[in-house]
C-alpha cells in the first residue's frame, strides 16, 4: 500500500477484519504492521465496531465468547495507543451534510462522516467499502481501497 508515511483514518470496513478472520485480515493485518504515521479511528468506528459484534452475534455468525475477545482486543488496543483519537468537529458534520446535498454519490450518512473526518485530519481514508472510496475520488479525498492478496 502507498502512503504508509502519511497519517491513516481506518473506517470500520477496514479495521474489523483486523480482529475476525476474513478475506481481508491479511492486508489489513500488513498495513496495520507497515503505518509509519498515526493510524486513527473515531468515535463513530467505536460505535459501528460494537454494532457489527452485535450483530454477528445475533446472527451466530460468532459464538458469545468470540464476541466478547474481539471485544476485549479492541478495547486493548485502543487503551494500548494503537490508534489515535481526535474529537468529531461540527465542520465534519457540515462537510457531511454538504457533500450529501450534492446528491453526486451513494454516500450514506455514517460514510460521509467517515470522509469528513479522514478529510479534516488530513488523512488517506483507508476502506473496504467500493462506494466510500468513489465517494472519496470524487471529492478529491485521499484514499486507500483495501483489496484481498490471494495467498
Amino acid at each position: 500500500m502507498k502512503n504508509l508515511d502519511e497519517p491513516l483514518y481506518f473506517d470500520t470496513s477496514a479495521l474489523l477484519p483486523y480482529y475476525r478472520l476474513e478475506v481481508l485480515t491479511h492486508t489489513v493485518q500488513t498495513v496495520l504492521n507497515a503505518a509509519r504515521s498515526d493510524v486513527f479511528i473515531s468515535d463513530l468506528t467505536d460505535v459501528e465496531v460494537a454494532s457489527a459484534i452485535a450483530r454477528w452475534t445475533r446472527m451466530n455468525e460468532t459464538t458469545e465468547a468470540e464476541a466478547l475477545a474481539i471485544q476485549q482486543k479492541f478495547a486493548e488496543h485502543k487503551a494500548l495507543g494503537y490508534y489515535t483519537y481526535q474529537p468529531f468537529s461540527i465542520l465534519d458534520f457540515k462537510q457531511a451534510k454538504d457533500w450529501l446535498l450534492q446528491r453526486q454519490t451513494a454516500l450514506r450518512t455514517c460514510d460521509a462522516l467517515h470522509l469528513a473526518y479522514a478529510a479534516r485530519l488530513d488523512a488517506v481514508l483507508v476502506t473496504a467499502d467500493n462506494k466510500l472510496g468513489q465517494a472519496a475520488k470524487d471529492f478529491g479525498v485521499r484514499y486507500q481501497l483495501l483489496i484481498a492478496r490471494l495467498h
